[in-house]
């Protein structure tokens, strides 16, 4: 497990804390606001298949690179990979500072920079 990846906490998925063994799905710019993100177990097997409409065909990217055209008759099937890999952080990493620190919680307007409008035209 390594949390959730930027491309999915961008299109509206969770955060998702690095020790749970899951998995997200989490579609990308869907165009109806029933599609949403789902976190399952790790354990489980997702299959994907097309919808039978003529011509319908899709495109199987993994990280922004093309792997293939997805037609009607094609199913996906993704799994937990038996390979594991391990992730080093320094010995004072804390995730939820890191997420404080990222996200900007816990600070309010009180704690905003103030610019007059001179300043901000010149950063």
């Amino acid at each position: 497990p390594t949390g959730s990846t930027a491309y999915a906490l961008a299109s509206g998925g969770p955060i998702i804390e690095t020790s749970l063994s899951n998995l997200v799905l989490a579609p990308i710019c869907p165009h109806t606001l029933s599609e949403r993100p789902l976190v399952i177990d790790a354990m489980c097997e997702v299959t994907i298949k097309l919808r039978r409409r003529a011509g319908t065909l899709a495109a199987v990217a993994c990280d922004g690179d093309r792997i293939d055209l997805f037609g009607t008759d094609d199913q996906l099937t993704a799994t937990q990979s038996a390979r594991r890999v391990t992730l080093w952080h320094p010995t004072d990493y804390d995730f939820f500072a890191t997420l404080r620190e990222k996200l900007s919680w816990g600070l309010g307007s009180a704690h905003s920079e103030t610019r007059t409008p001179s300043e901000s035209q010149t950063h």
